[in-house]
């Protein structure tokens, strides 16, 4: 990314916001030079996401923040702020339309017995994350899902075809008490 001319990508990002498209930005192995040596780039990109989403690691590299809901109010446009913890779960902040700001910790959901890989974890968990915003879940509910995706997908080896299937998903779903509510929302008891 840091090779791309500035004006390319901004060009792009103008042109899709234009078009109603929301970027969401997970800068992962790029997280710890980006901000050393692009910082104007880094700023535009944090200032022109909707969604931020990094790793433990990354958070403090990246924002120079400690927490999800201390990036929100370093940066007035962003309106989620997502903490990969692994094995650990998530954490999660959301800036409402009036300003007010959200923020929940999820735990992991255990699957040390099932885990095989946990390539293609994280770009899943987003992709569930941003699913659960889809079918208007709230902020918790996506957290929630988010997590049951990544974990899901720790438990196939490899990307691409191999991340998780639906019922996986739905599996590690119901392993756990607190997500029973979000099984009704999508339809499974």
């Amino acid at each position: 990314m840091d090779d791309l001319p500035f004006n390319i990508l901004l060009g792009a990002i103008q042109l899709s916001q234009l078009h109603g498209c929301e970027f969401w930005f997970d800068p992962q192995a790029a997280a710890s030079t980006l901000r050393k040596t692009n910082k104007e780039l880094t700023e535009f990109l944090l200032s022109s996401s909707t969604g931020l989403v990094v790793t433990e690691d990354e958070l403090e590299a990246f924002t120079s923040e400690s927490s999800a809901i201390r990036v929100l109010s370093s940066y007035p446009n962003l309106k989620y702020s997502i903490v990969k913890q692994g094995s650990c779960g998530c954490q999660v902040a959301h800036r409402h339309e009036n300003g007010a700001l959200e923020q929940c910790s999820i735990q992991a959901f255990d699957i040390k017995d099932s885990y095989r890989d946990s390539t293609g974890a994280g770009d899943s968990f987003i992709a569930g994350f941003i699913a659960g915003l889809g079918k208007g879940f709230e902020l918790q509910d996506c957290a929630i899902l988010a997590n049951a995706v990544g974990a899901a997908t720790c438990m196939n080896s490899g990307a691409g075809e191999n991340v998780a299937h639906l019922s996986q998903i739905l599996s590690v779903l119901e392993k756990t008490s607190n997500a029973k509510p979000l099984l009704r929302k999508l339809g499974h008891n």
